[in-house]
């Protein structure tokens, strides 16, 4: 007996059997086919061999085994995106990936000639448990040399815009919730557990995300350009408000309340400021030798 080798070259010949069988009976030079016949075979092994290497390494990489993501890349491997890397720098990515669970999923998947082009969808544990949307879709090419993946080019993305609107609106309030709750600012220590803090925070009731929500965004330095008395406001955590008199520079701390949508700043003079796109003041009332209470109402 002779020895087949591969499944591939096992197939061929049976299909080259069979053929010089049924084509025996119509008096058929079956010479002249088994060839073309056996190409086609080979030809289209090869195809689903390059589509079954980038499912491969999707699985992998949707598995967190950088190992395996290793030996499907070439050593030269280069990957062209919003960034350039290279394996060293690719690999580096799985374990990244890994902490916020981060998967892709084929939506779309082409073979032409030496090249195979997909269309996937990315979505992430915050993603999902904090409803980001739309997905990001970027639209990819892989390149081959033998029978390991020589680069991976990202040729477009949609929706980018708006994602990364919805991820912003989403996640400013959840990281001040953390900071709240943990006293975390460090992006490392978050990631190491984000999974336990995105559960708890979508668990908390509407009008508490809602309320961590107008606390987050209200955060930061708001500046008057007409106010005689003060210059500035700047919002720290959920009770601290600095105040930056607007004659000699000079800063004190203060509080503020959260009312639901009503912001009440205790200071010692009238102050009105244009709280960027977010605050508007409605009104205030003074004593002479006693607080001013400026009430502000936040626009989302």
């Amino acid at each position: 007996m002779h020895d087949m080798g591969s499944p591939l070259n096992l197939s061929a010949h049976f299909l080259s059997a069979h053929i010089q069988r049924q084509t025996k009976l119509k008096g058929i030079d079956t010479k002249k086919f088994i060839p073309i016949f056996v190409c086609v075979i080979l030809f289209s092994a090869c195809q689903q061999s390059k589509q079954g290497i980038v499912k491969d390494l999707l699985e992998a990489e949707n598995s967190f085994e950088k190992e395996k993501v290793n030996q499907l890349l070439s050593d030269s491997f280069m990957f062209y995106g919003p960034e350039t890397l290279n394996k060293d720098e690719y690999l580096s990515r799985v374990d990244s990936l890994k902490s916020i669970e981060c998967q892709s999923t084929i939506l779309k998947i082409q073979v032409l000639d030496s090249i195979v082009k997909t269309e996937e969808q990315e979505r992430s544990i915050i993603d999902s448990l904090l409803e980001v949307t739309p997905a990001i879709i970027r639209h990819k090419t892989y390149r081959f040399v033998d029978d390991k993946l020589l680069s991976i080019t990202v040729d477009s993305t949609l929706h980018f815009e708006e994602y990364y609107k919805s991820l912003n609106e989403k996640v400013v309030p959840f990281t001040f919730y953390v900071n709240d709750q943990y006293d975390i600012e460090d992006g490392k220590e978050l990631y190491a557990n984000i999974k336990k803090y995105l559960s708890e925070y979508v668990s908390l009731p509407t009008s508490d995300k809602k309320q961590y929500k107008h606390y987050a965004h209200l955060q930061g330095t708001y500046v008057s350009r007409d106010c005689a008395f003060y210059r500035k406001l700047i919002f720290r955590g959920k009770k601290t408000v600095t105040i930056v008199d607007a004659i000699f520079g000079m800063s004190f701390a203060s509080g503020y309340e959260l009312d639901e949508d009503i912001i009440r700043v205790k200071t010692i003079v009238i102050v009105l400021f244009d709280l960027s796109l977010y605050l508007t003041v409605i009104g205030y009332r003074c004593y002479l030798f006693g607080i001013t209470c400026i009430v502000v109402s936040m626009n989302w």
